[in-house]
């Protein structure tokens, strides 16, 4: 669920309000939309083809646990930029994918 919740914020720039849970499952309060510098944003998104990639390779509920939690952890993930419509959809596409994996592994994101 955890994994869910913030892919949700990254992949809607933050533009929507997250569920009152949202603070319990990431340890701490929604992150303010920020701008972001161009190298911040394709960080970010590189890093979030890093983990998807990491979660596709994953083929149990420990795994996707342990990918779940370094992505949670990572301070380049955690900011929630000011996205193009392009970024938006880059980053849709990434989190889809890592979703399903996620699935796949039997992660669940719990």
């Amino acid at each position: 669920m955890r994994t869910l919740l913030f892919v949700l914020v990254v992949a809607c720039g933050g533009s929507q309000p997250a569920p009152a849970s949202s603070p319990a499952a990431t340890g701490s309060a929604q992150e303010p939309v920020v701008a972001g510098t161009p190298q911040q944003i394709s960080e970010q998104i590189d890093k979030l083809k890093t983990y998807t990639a990491a979660m596709c390779q994953c083929e149990d509920p420990p795994c996707a646990k342990r990918v779940n939690d370094e992505m949670t952890a990572d301070p380049i993930i955690k900011p929630t930029y000011n996205y193009s419509p392009d970024q938006k959809d880059q980053i849709d596409k990434i989190t889809g994918r890592f979703n399903n994996c996620n699935s796949k592994a039997g992660g669940g994101g719990e």
